[in-house]
């Protein structure tokens, strides 16, 4: 999941006096407790006598707090050590705000090492952080698994008051449902749509920079359904949330202080509202809890260090968290104590709902990790090229449509095209025997960006549905098949982009037919295939066969040996059921999540 320098978690953070903690403001920023160097001796050393604590050398404890967490953490660590030099203790605690991400890739060995001190304990938003940096042997030996949560803020949406009063006035919630196509906000009574303004427009934050973003997928997925169907749409909402996403929370927020036709909703942590009202008090902002529950970040404490003794002094500074004092401070930021008990802080007149939300549960670490590693993917985008046949056979009509079947092939493909992002790069050929010859296929375009603008205003997508809805077929010709796919996948992999899914579709109603001496046989295309392929830069061939005439057997063979798929559709209308499940597969490359 990690990927070195990616800041998975970046901060909302609003920064202001250290003192303004006690009067409940937000406290974020580099929050350090100062280390109070007291006497001492032993591992944590308390009652140790003058002459131990002559010989006791001072050390102390570092630890690493994600932003939400470090101001409260710092404020215990304070008093922690004020109680340590009365005790004389030669340990103290020193707190540092520290990105989840980055701390995830120093202790995995992974990352660029950003603190300037070690890391012996460790505070991230949530426990996925852990299992991340456990994923390599070095963090395995480092970071204990068995971290306890000091805090938590449930993740929810946040609606600027005066769309808030809106939503309410129409009783309407949205809930994650609202975040998959075709789906829209809950509401408890059939006019409550006609009574907002406009449709309202929800934002995630990156999940590659943001937990809360992340969450929102864990969160969409729960709700899609199960199996493969389920699958699809999961798909198609990271698409949408791609689309939707913003940039950081500080962006977010000031698009919700702005007046707009279409009010917006982002998706944030709880504690992040509150941050946000008290630094901006003019633009007041309300959480909004998602209908069916939400993922909660937890804040975990956890040992990263594997000398016992700083385990020991991490264990006994752990106690202190826990403590009534500390769970008071936690409160005071806008956080709630591990089991959802929120504080004054978050008080209904401002809100908040002080009743612990339901929760989501959480998914395994693979889990978490494969969906992470779509939506990186999702960001990359794709590389394909799309192969159309154009022999006489696609211009034999289907009945009781009034169209051939290249039409539409073409018509669905062009809404299969939809599907995709503006960051996937697509190119198209046609190919038959005596095309272009001796090629046997023609490039129509060039692989390109989705979205890039092509001279004369169009975009590559709207190039791109023209060029297939444009295609005729050919005549006196026959499918040149295997010898089209040999010379695609050998550009493809000549041209292999990384971190991307290469990928060749082919889009066919028959069989190769070449009738030419030393036309290109199957076990021949099969045999160069498979020697070319190279699993650490794949190029999948995803064959799409419509019609009695297609050589299904052959097809399957071809994408067998470069890892892809085969679909074989009765009707016209699978094709844009099968592009769908070609999206699924760059996402997911060989490990889908399961739903």
């Amino acid at each position: 999941m990690y990927q070195p320098g990616s800041g998975l978690v970046r901060s909302s953070a609003w920064r202001r006096p250290f003192g303004a903690l006690i009067a409940r403001s937000p406290v974020l920023g580099v929050v350090t407790a100062v280390a109070v160097v007291v006497a001492g001796c032993g591992m944590f050393g308390s009652g140790s006598s003058h002459r131990a604590a002559a010989r006791c050398r001072p050390w102390t404890l570092h630890v690493a707090a994600a932003p939400g967490i470090a101001a409260p953490a710092a404020a215990v660590a304070a008093r922690y050590n004020a109680a340590g030099q009365r005790a004389r203790r030669c340990v103290s605690v020193e707190v540092d705000q520290r990105d989840p991400a980055a701390v995830a890739g120093q202790l995995a060995g992974q990352g660029v090492v950003t603190g300037p001190v070690p890391v012996d304990a460790w505070i991230p938003d949530s426990t996925g952080w852990i299992d991340l940096a456990r994923q390599t042997p070095a963090g395995a030996a480092r970071v204990d698994p068995a971290a306890v949560s000091v805090a938590e803020s449930p993740v929810v949406f946040a609606v600027a008051a005066a769309a808030a009063a809106g939503l309410r006035r129409a009783r309407l919630v949205p809930s994650w449902r609202s975040l998959v196509p075709g789906a829209s906000f809950v509401a408890d009574n059939a006019s409550a749509a006609a009574a907002l303004p406009a449709p309202v427009q929800i934002k995630i934050p990156d999940a590659a920079a943001d937990a809360a973003g992340l969450s929102a997928l864990l969160a969409i997925r729960s709700v899609v359904g199960h199996g493969p169907t389920g699958l699809v749409k999961f798909v198609a909402a990271i698409h949408v949330a791609e689309f939707l996403r913003t940039p950081d929370t500080a962006t977010a927020y000031a698009a919700l202080a702005r007046p707009a036709r279409v009010p917006a909703v982002i998706v944030v942590a709880e504690q992040s509202v509150f941050q946000h009202d008290a630094a901006d008090p003019a633009h007041p902002v309300v959480p909004v809890y998602p209908v069916g529950g939400s993922v909660v970040l937890d804040y975990p404490y956890a040992a990263a260090t594997a000398d016992p003794a700083h385990r020991a002094a991490v264990a006994a500074f752990g106690a202190a968290l826990g403590a009534p004092a500390a769970r008071a401070l936690i409160q005071a930021a806008g956080l709630r104590a591990p089991g959802g008990a929120a504080g004054p802080a978050l008080s209904p007149r401002l809100g908040f709902d002080p009743r612990p939300p339901a929760h989501i549960a959480m998914p395994g670490p693979t889990i978490v990790d494969e969906i992470e590693q779509m939506w990186r993917r999702a960001l990359l985008g794709a590389r394909m090229l799309i192969l159309v046949d154009v022999s006489p056979s696609m211009g034999d009509p289907i009945p009781g449509t009034g169209h051939d079947r290249l039409a539409v092939t073409a018509s669905i493909a062009a809404q299969g095209l939809t599907l995709l992002d503006d960051n996937d790069h697509l190119g198209m050929w046609v190919f038959d025997t005596g095309l272009n010859d001796p090629k046997d296929y023609e490039q129509l375009a060039p692989i390109r960006r989705m979205g890039a603008k092509l001279p004369g205003g169009l975009t590559q997508r709207q190039y791109l549905i023209g060029s297939v809805i444009r295609a005729r077929p050919q005549v006196d010709t026959v499918t040149a098949l295997y010898k089209t796919v040999l010379a695609a996948f050998r550009q493809m992999t000549r041209s292999y982009v990384p971190d991307r899914w290469n990928g060749i579709i082919v889009l066919t109603d028959g069989t190769d037919q070449d009738p030419r001496p030393h036309a290109l046989t199957l076990p021949t295309l099969l045999q160069q295939l498979q020697a070319a392929y190279d699993p650490r830069r794949p190029v999948n061939v995803v064959t799409i066969g419509y019609g009695p005439d297609t050589d299904f057997a052959a097809m399957q063979k071809i994408s067998a040996a470069t890892g892809g798929e085969s679909f074989q559709a009765a009707f016209p209308s699978q094709i844009n059921q099968f592009f769908a499940k070609v999206i699924v597969q760059f996402l997911c490359s060989s490990n889908c999540p399961p739903t």
